[in-house]
């Protein structure tokens, strides 16, 4: 009997095989996601970079690359969702913006992006189309009439200020 004949040699190979092909993949998808190599042994903290406001066009351009507006609208996946995904891409190429939330007459309500610019001031862009929109109090978006405008605003807070808020329900001591 030789030794490639050995059901054990082949069984050997074929997780070793499976072995590497999972380690290149996890590799593969760090680099994709981090832009670099993992450091064993060593933190590191992979940050976006400084955020710098840029022209309506520069902004235009990179909402072109973006390809967020290709995810179909439906359950699961919904206006916050465009915006929230469109603005954490923004942030990693060093464009600040914010949320806008419109509340409708009607009660619903639909989120887009505020992103200041160099040349145009603070712009309104709908995540959904990337196009440039207006929305005012009083005045009409996609059909319906705005009742009032919030920006979503994040921000760091102490753990005690946190653990007496009432939204949470968790009573400080």
């Amino acid at each position: 009997m030789r030794f490639k004949d050995n059901k054990w040699f082949r069984l050997l190979s074929m997780v070793i095989v499976i072995g590497l092909v999972f380690a290149n993949g996890m590799l593969t998808g760090w680099y994709y996601g981090t832009g670099s190599l993992p450091q064993i042994g060593q933190a590191k903290s992979t940050l976006p970079p400084d955020i710098t406001n840029r022209s309506l066009t520069e902004v235009s351009d990179m909402l072109k690359e973006d390809k967020t507006n290709e995810i179909p609208y439906g359950e699961g996946w919904n206006c916050v969702d465009y915006a929230w995904t469109v603005m954490r891409s923004l942030s990693w190429q060093g464009i600040n913006s914010a949320i806008i939330g419109l509340h409708y007459e009607d009660g619903t309500r639909h989120a887009l992006l505020a992103i200041p610019t160099t040349d145009s001031g603070w712009v309104a862009i709908d995540p959904q189309s990337d196009g440039k929109v207006n929305p005012v109090v009083g005045g009409y978006y996609n059909g319906k009439k705005v009742a009032s405008i919030e920006v979503l605003i994040m921000e760091w807070v102490d753990i005690e200020e946190f653990k007496g808020a009432p939204t949470f329900g968790i009573k400080g001591e």
